[in-house]
């Protein structure tokens, strides 16, 4: 008796493990089968403040991707110290897809450099893609007297350092440009304001000649309102959206060529290859969705899509190109 009772234990032991190995082995809890993901709601950190391109293009992307993942995704906004702050907070979490971040050529590139003690390095995270690409713009308003690129540009040559653009502060990759500029005998004064609708209205109130920031949606409308009269890109071609617009080195200056900001989105490092997978499927989804290019801007989307290897590619490029000019202000003192 005690012999079939067991037996019947035994059996029903071995049944027990083995439905749970089946149901593990289905769920992707077991080591090496796929994670199961998402299995709660996803945070995305914004390190920068709302109102921005940034902030616009996460809470896009978050809203396709409760639909497609079937999770809610929320948006927190964490700005300060060139986004090193909310970078830091992505950084931290656990790697398992559930905590992520917008990035960007500055967060991803100049702020590791840039500020003191920002707590990361490209190491520390992985790229998911890219959301979107901008192109660095000059621009100057009406009030400024300035009609034409000619015109600035012989204005910043005979009086150095009389031309003020105002421009987003923890902005690196401005730094350079302009120093470039510089070296070539364009001097401009930079004022820098928290963001690019202070930068704006800085403008628009006359106390600066112009802006020196993004063509995101909000620099387009000062354009197309005529209130911004645009002068150049710093990007290598010209914007498709701005085809009468020339680049500085249509200009005359030679090398500043690398100046468009990629808005992407970031994992800690460590996150597991087929949740990275997913992540990146289902922002290659999102950007071809309709109503997500529409809250983002057709015109800042990538014609093709930009994915995690590819975007590391890009980051890398920047990085060879700003690190040194970054480095050396920095050193100098400079911002």
């Amino acid at each position: 008796m005690r012999r079939s009772v067991l037996a019947g234990i035994l059996a029903a032991a071995a049944m027990l493990a083995t439905a749970s190995c089946s149901t593990s082995a289905e769920s992707g809890k077991t080591d090496g089968q796929k994670s199961e993901f998402p299995s709660k709601s996803i945070r995305l950190v914004i390190p920068y403040a709302a109102g921005g391109p940034t902030d616009l293009v996460g809470r896009a992307v978050a809203s396709y991707w409760e639909k497609e993942l079937g999770w809610k995704v929320i948006p927190e906004n964490k700005p300060g110290a060139g986004a090193a702050i909310g970078m830091r907070d992505m950084i931290k979490s656990k790697a398992d897809g559930h905590t992520l971040a917008i990035t960007g050529s500055n967060a991803a590139v100049v702020t590791p450099i840039v500020v003191k003690d920002a707590g990361y390095t490209d190491k520390d995270f992985v790229n998911v893609g890219a959301v979107s690409e901008f192109p660095y713009i000059i621009a100057v308003g009406k009030k400024s007297g300035i009609t034409s690129p000619e015109d600035f540009f012989a204005k910043v040559k005979e009086k150095p350092g009389t031309i003020s653009l105002a421009a987003p502060s923890g902005t690196g990759q401005i730094s350079v440009d302009i120093q470039h500029l510089e070296q070539q005998g364009a001097k401009i004064s930079i004022v820098p304001f928290n963001g690019n609708s202070e930068a704006i209205a800085a403008m628009l109130g006359g106390n600066v000649h112009g802006i020196i920031q993004v063509a995101s949606k909000d620099t387009l409308a000062q354009i197309s309102s005529g209130e911004a009269i645009p002068m150049a890109v710093l990007s290598a071609k010209r914007a498709p959206y701005l085809p009468d617009v020339p680049t500085v080195v249509e200009l005359g200056f030679a090398g500043i060529d690398v100046g468009t900001s990629y808005f992407g989105i970031g994992a800690p490092a460590g996150v597991p290859a087929d949740v990275l997978a997913t992540l990146e499927e289902a922002l290659e989804k999102a950007l071809a969705d309709p109503a997500t290019r529409r809250a983002i801007g057709e015109e800042f989307i990538p014609t093709t899509f930009i994915g995690s290897a590819a975007l590391d590619g890009l980051f890398a490029k920047q990085r060879e190109y700003y690190a040194p000019a970054i480095q050396k202000l920095v050193e100098n003192g400079g911002s």
